[in-house]
């Protein structure tokens, strides 16, 4: 599936597996939304939308921090599971 999604500093590119998440899904985290142009809602809509979309193994290559995965952010990110 080609999924490409960018709305401020909300940028997703998929090749494959392997999602480039930019500043959205970080390792167990989220991108900030305090600073000029963030928008919450925005975030959380385009979180959720990557959680219906793809499955567990496909790998996230955020814009910071550790490499993870869909199925570990599932289980383990705060954010997403106060969202999904």
């Amino acid at each position: 599936m080609d999924w490409l999604h960018i709305i401020a500093v909300i940028a997703l590119i998929v090749i494959g597996v392997v999602i480039f998440s930019g500043d959205t899904l970080l390792f167990e985290g989220h991108g900030r939304t305090d600073l000029y142009g963030g928008d919450e809602e925005e975030l959380v809509r385009s979180m959720k939308r990557m959680m219906r979309d793809f499955q567990d193994h496909c790998r996230v290559l955020p814009g910071h921090r550790q490499e993870t995965t869909i199925g570990h952010e599932r289980e383990k990110n705060p954010y997403l599971r106060r969202t999904v």
